[in-house]
C-alpha cells in the first residue's frame, strides 16, 4: 500500500520554518512537534532564508 503525501498549506510551512529560525527547540523537537520529518523543516526553513534574500536583492 502506497502512502499519501499530505500537503501543508503555506501558513504551517511559515510557522514551522520561523520557530527553526528562532532557535528555541532543536530541529528534531520541531519535526515531532508537527509530526514532520526534519528534513523537511530544514528544507521549508532554508526556502524562507532564500525567498527573503532574494527581496532584499530585488529592492537594493
Amino acid at each position: 500500500m502506497e502512502k499519501k503525501l499530505k500537503r501543508r498549506d503555506a501558513e504551517l510551512k511559515l510557522k514551522v520554518a520561523l520557530e527553526a529560525l528562532k532557535g528555541d527547540l532543536s530541529i528534531s523537537q520541531i519535526a515531532s512537534k508537527y509530526d514532520i520529518h526534519p528534513k523537511q523543516v530544514t528544507d521549508w526553513r532554508d526556502q524562507l532564508l532564500n525567498n527573503e534574500r532574494g527581496r532584499a536583492q530585488r529592492s537594493a
